[in-house]
């Protein structure tokens, strides 16, 4: 079930993607994306791949146990999302793919999955208790 919700996420991102521009806006989601700017549109890529990172963090944490290895798979996963999702819009009437959008993904990607390796980093470790520590009295 915790997988869900990245996908969710992922399905999302879809569907932003597949908008197309032909610059009258017709439906409610093509209306919503002309009142930002291209420049402020590109900037939407840092958080909207940072949140994707965080949910698949969260996702996949329980199961990889290891943080680096968490960090790894979430990285790997969402920047290959990244570049399908810039190739995809490369099919979709009036949008392109950017490798400026895929560094930004990866800004986002990166600064993300920085916070949580560095967070985990800061925890104390805790020392498993022997079974005759915990019973002294």
């Amino acid at each position: 079930m915790r997988l869900l919700p990245p996908l969710a996420y992922m399905a999302a991102i879809y569907l932003l993607s597949s908008i197309p521009d032909d610059g009258t806006p017709e439906t409610i989601g093509e209306k919503l994306l002309q009142w930002a700017t291209p420049e402020f549109q590109n900037l939407l890529h840092i958080p909207l791949f940072g949140g994707l990172a965080a949910t698949w963090y969260w996702a996949l944490r329980p199961i990889l146990k290891s943080t680096r290895a968490t960090v790894a798979a979430v990285f790997l996963v969402t920047a290959a999302y990244s570049f399908f999702d810039e190739w995809h819009q490369l099919h979709v009437p009036g949008r392109y793919g950017s490798l400026t959008d895929i560094a930004l993904n990866l800004v986002g990607i990166v600064v993300t999955l920085g916070y949580f390796y560095m967070t985990a980093r800061s925890e104390p470790q805790r020392m498993p208790t022997s079974s005759r520590t915990a019973r002294k009295s």
